[in-house]
């Protein structure tokens, strides 16, 4: 799932925004929240620790009332979510606004004053150049739909029998899993820590680990996973000594 935020007071912007995210539906599984810049509203949606509502991407509209510097907010967005790389679009229908905006090092300027069409070609780019360049998610395809996993809901990743000759790898998150083609050494090579290969067949997050013995590891979702004997003896050196755990 694609989650975009988007601040802006502007009705008629709003209607532009939800007819596109219905056309890129076609391609992109969509989530958008609207935010109208209000304290209470702010503060009730934006928790960092919730996975649900933690955005891949932002769209903030320069032209909020008086009572906000758009530029500020962005940066305090950016500032909540603990993620400096974390995506904007600018959007106004004022140049002047749109190049003030700029020191926020957008990935897009947009004016708002572009027709529907023109709107979604640019939002399918932006789409796409998110999906793929961001190293904080990973973009998989699950039924004939891309979506795009935030690294730290992915418990693990695990080598699938090959379908028609097709390497297939389940990638497991705390409610769902999802089949999809792959190879699994290709994302162990790219994975940094804290995604560990404990067995030949086997990705982990050492963040969700609840406890392991000389055979299993058992994440918090309660699946449990074979761990080899290098592997189990790489476990214990690090939660030992890292967080002083007696095992």
């Amino acid at each position: 799932m694609f989650i975009v935020h988007i601040y802006t007071k502007d009705r008629v912007f709003r209607k532009l925004l939800e007819l596109s995210f219905i056309q890129l539906s076609r391609k992109f599984e969509i989530k958008s929240f609207f935010f109208d810049c209000e304290e209470r509203t702010f503060e009730n949606h934006l928790n960092p620790t919730d996975l649900e509502l933690k955005p891949h991407l932002l769209v903030i509209d320069l032209d909020l009332n008086e009572n906000f510097n758009a530029i500020q907010l962005a940066q305090t967005i950016r500032n909540y979510h603990f993620n400096p790389n974390l995506e904007f679009i600018i959007v106004s229908d004022n140049i002047e606004k749109l190049i003030s905006g700029m020191q926020l090092r957008p990935l897009k300027a947009l004016n708002k004053n572009l027709n529907s069409q023109a709107f979604v070609t640019e939002l399918h780019s932006i789409f796409e150049h998110s999906i793929f360049y961001n190293d904080y998610f990973i973009p998989i395809k699950f039924k004939d739909k891309y979506m795009v996993l935030h690294t730290n809901e992915i418990l693990a990743i695990t080598k699938e029998k090959e379908i028609l000759s097709q390497k297939k790898i389940v990638f497991h998150t705390q409610k769902e899993s999802y089949l999809t083609n792959g190879n699994l050494s290709d994302f162990s090579k790219n994975l940094r820590f804290p995604f560990f290969l404990i067995h030949r067949s086997i990705i982990i997050n050492l963040r969700f680990v609840s406890y392991f013995d000389s055979k299993t590891v058992t994440l918090s979702n309660d699946a449990t996973f074979p761990v080899s004997r290098s592997k189990r003896i790489y476990l214990k050196k690090l939660y030992s000594n890292d967080f002083s755990l007696n095992i």
